[in-house]
């Protein structure tokens, strides 16, 4: 029997390679009431793989539930025996991962397992992935398929950047011209052609209703205060000289950015805020926060005179003034900020998301909560290998870990599936599997199944290898991992 799990479990016990369950149309499935969304996970795996309806009348049987006896939280036991199969997680979300291992598990054997137990929990509450809807809009059936991918990859953070200089994606019932003039750009750096779009309020909920029903919590990014050329294209008197602009067609730093001396500034992050805090259940607010050298403020008479009244002797620390205000009024709204680290100070209270040019002991120097985001799957396979993220090891003091998909250069679901897979597999490793339990030949070799697997996930990734061609994939892969 084969247990090639991505990611890899922390502890597998193989009791007998008899197999003594196997799944049939007969089984019966029982679950918790709080066992109720992995429940319907299992049957829309199960529908999907094998169009298959249960009636419950046969010896075998499933159960799902939550058991007090697992301490970790997020972990599970799956245990299966003659005919049956128990799943107990600590938590909802546990009894959710335990599932995905379960669905694995039946796919790669054919239904059918020998006695055995899995005993699993994440090494990172917070294991997340960032996708980048600002620079490239995605429709929200594809962003309900990238959250398909991270449940199968047993993620549950999702960082979904919204605004940027290339487009504003989340309609605003108060701000309405941020969606309706920051989500269009007259053409794009891809093809030249026009790109636009946003997500509707009605949209938003639906994406929002589908990751909780995958046990995915929803950050959103507003990104301020720079990078914010879509916003100002809607509203000009947002910045420092009120000059007109239009949204970013390329992805070139922007001189265009909010005024930091405008009491108006800070009335728009609070109008915005307030909404947002209303859509999102979270309780959590990515704000960007990252400095662009180029920011044309310079002689700006407000941001001069908001220096003068608070005695500030530079333009870092009027930056730093905005995110306390910033971060301030995000409490207000009972949401935890999140900023990226550069060279300012990152506000009491916020959450420090440190990416790949911050040494790790300048991240372990803050006193702050900090989620380490060196994991950039928008590069090349050249440039970043899955076995580069086996040899990044992810410091264990961080808050948590999240992989990146930019996507400036990421036109199509195609495009992002050969950017994701396999290394999103391999980053799914790097958040869960203790370092001890995981191998980097290990994941090279379940490969094949793995890529069997991820070809529910219709990214039509594969197709550059031709049809049917998974297992040749797989192969060229794991040659190529083995000469790196």
């Amino acid at each position: 029997m084969k247990i090639n799990i991505v990611p890899e479990p922390q502890k597998t016990e193989i009791k007998s390679e008899k197999i003594v369950f196997t799944l049939t149309h007969l089984a019966k499935i029982t679950a918790d009431k709080e066992s109720e969304k992995a429940y319907r996970s299992l049957l829309r795996f199960i529908e999907k793989a094998y169009e298959t309806e249960f009636l419950g009348t046969g010896k075998e049987s499933v159960e799902l539930k939550v058991s007090s006896d697992i301490k970790e939280k997020e972990g599970y036991r799956l245990s299966v025996s003659e005919n049956k199969v128990l799943i107990e997680g600590a938590d909802e979300s546990g009894v959710f991962w335990g599932v995905q291992t379960f669905c694995e598990l039946l796919f790669e054997n054919d239904r059918s397992l020998c006695e055995l137990e899995i005993y699993d929990f994440p090494l990172f509450s917070k294991r997340a992935f960032m996708l980048d809807c600002s620079s490239w809009f995605f429709t929200t059936d594809a962003v309900k398929l990238f959250l398909d991918a991270m449940a199968m990859h047993k993620l549950n953070v999702f960082h979904w950047k919204l605004t940027g200089d290339a487009g504003w994606r989340l309609e605003l019932y108060d701000n309405f011209l941020l969606s309706q003039i920051g989500g269009y750009r007259a053409f794009t750096g891809l093809g030249k052609v026009p790109h636009g779009g946003f997500y509707s309020r009605a949209d938003t909920e639906e994406i929002l209703a589908y990751a909780k029903e995958r046990c995915i919590t929803v950050v959103p990014e507003i990104t301020v205060p720079d990078r914010t050329t879509a916003a100002i294209s809607a509203y000009p008197f947002l910045t420092c000289f009120e000059k007109p602009t239009l949204v970013a067609t390329d992805f070139k730093e922007k001189k265009t950015a909010l005024c930091l001396g405008k009491e108006s500034t800070y009335d728009f992050l609070s109008s915005v805020l307030s909404e947002v805090s209303s859509v999102f259940e979270s309780g959590v607010v990515h704000l960007g926060g990252e400095k662009i050298e180029k920011a044309d403020r310079s002689g700006c008479p407000y941001c001069e005179e908001k220096m003068r009244s608070l005695s500030l002797k530079s333009e870092n620390g009027l930056y730093d003034y905005f995110l306390s205000r910033a971060c301030e009024t995000a409490k207000s709204f009972k949401m935890k900020p999140v900023f990226r680290l550069g060279e300012l100070h990152v506000p009491d209270g916020a959450i420090c998301d440190c990416e790949s040019d911050v040494s790790a002991e300048k991240a372990k120097a803050l006193s702050v909560l900090w989620i380490d985001s060196r994991y950039n799957l928008s590069l090349s396979g050249k440039e970043l290998s899955a076995k580069d993220f086996y040899e990044t090891e992810a410091e264990n003091s961080a808050f948590g870990i999240q992989a990146l998909l930019p996507t400036e250069n990421v036109p199509s679901m195609k495009k992002a599936g050969e950017l994701l897979f396999p290394r999103l597999g391999a980053f799914s490793e790097l958040a869960w599997t203790k370092k001890e339990n995981r191998s980097f030949e290990r994941f090279g070799e379940k490969l094949d199944d793995y890529f069997r697997l991820v070809e529910f996930l219709p990214f039509d990734h594969a197709k550059k290898y031709g049809s049917n061609s998974f297992k040749r994939a797989a192969e060229k892969i794991r040659n190529r991992l083995k000469k790196q």
